[in-house]
């Protein structure tokens, strides 16, 4: 005949108990965790984009082919926010600069002109890609034409 214990749970039902809670509780904090930072961003690569698309519009509606392809010369350029006044470019340092909000800032945002080549010399077109830095590490990049 077995004797019950008439004072509670035993060590091992208590530890036990306390492990599983523990795990429980663990999961539930990594997987809102990892929803918050997901839904931060979700919502930065929307403004990213926004971002992107109308630094894209801007260049293409102020800039031309001409003084572009002249600055160019044969080589790729890469502007950020820093080196846009170092290298005296003709595109406007404004555009990055104003563009940007308290989770994208104008030091995640580059603009490269790529290298011309010998059907962009032909078609009179400069293409460009910009690219912004929106959470950590993750990037977008949105790629522009301008015509002569």
């Amino acid at each position: 005949m077995r004797i019950l214990n008439r004072f509670g749970f035993s060590m091992l039902e208590a530890i036990a108990s306390v492990a599983i809670i523990a795990l429980v509780f663990t999961t539930a904090i990594a997987t809102i965790t990892t929803m918050r930072n997901q839904t931060i961003a979700t919502e930065n690569k929307r403004l990213a984009v926004d971002i992107a698309s109308s630094i894209r519009d801007e260049l293409i509606r102020s800039e031309t082919y001409s003084s572009l392809s002249v600055w160019l010369g044969s080589e790729e350029r890469t502007i950020d926010d820093v080196s846009c006044l170092a290298i005296s470019s003709p595109v406007n340092c404004d555009v990055i600069n104003n563009l940007t909000t308290d989770n994208i800032t104008s030091e995640n945002i580059y603009i490269t002109f790529h290298a011309p080549t010998p059907n962009s010399i032909t078609y009179e077109i400069i293409t460009f890609t910009i690219t912004v830095t929106y959470y950590k590490t993750r990037t977008i990049s949105i790629e522009g034409v301008i015509y002569a």
